[in-house]
């Protein structure tokens, strides 16, 4: 979170591209992936490696991080300039719910391949739309290259599609 606030302090008056990519909340491994003190006291998880807790700890910071992240594009008022995607990899694993669907990280069900994604860009995207159509982290790349106005080469192609106009009328895609 401190890295991503200090590149777009360096870089906020041109064009960038920031991928930060949290390893909480994975799986808690002492002295490598914890959530901080202050973090696991709140969710009354000091001195323990896993759990509810743990977890909530990590999503917790997760969380305060991101906000932290968003305060300073409001602050150097990017909002309207800047596309946020949040995204997962895959569904959660042990203390995290995957509810309503079945199975988690691993595995090939819906509790492992469907996540939550979300995309921010104020009075561009509309709010409170969701989509229930299948989009893929290969969608990606194609979706923020229209949105930056970049083209590729032609001869490049790309797995994912394109599905910035999709978004931005806020239709299904």
């Amino acid at each position: 979170t401190d890295r991503a606030c200090k590149f777009l302090d360096a870089h906020h008056n041109a064009p960038f591209f920031l991928y930060l990519a949290y390893n909480a909340p994975h799986y808690a491994r002492v002295g490598v992936w914890e959530a901080p003190d202050e973090y696991l006291k709140r969710f009354h998880a000091e001195g323990k490696t896993k759990g509810r807790g743990v977890y909530a700890a990590m999503v917790s910071c997760l969380d305060d991080g991101i906000g932290k992240v968003l305060a300073q594009l409001h602050d150097l008022n990017l909002d309207d300039d800047t596309l946020v995607i949040f995204t997962s990899d895959n569904g959660g694993e042990g203390a995290a719910s995957n509810a309503p669907f079945r199975g988690g990280k691993h595995q090939f069900t819906e509790g492992g391949v469907r996540i939550a994604q979300i995309w921010r860009l104020p009075g561009v995207l509309k709010t409170g739309i969701t989509c229930n159509d299948p989009v893929h982290v290969v969608d990606l790349t194609p979706t923020s290259l229209s949105f930056a106005d970049i083209k590729p080469p032609a001869n490049l192609k790309f797995d994912g599609i394109n599905l910035w106009q999709d978004v931005v009328a806020g239709t299904p895609i």
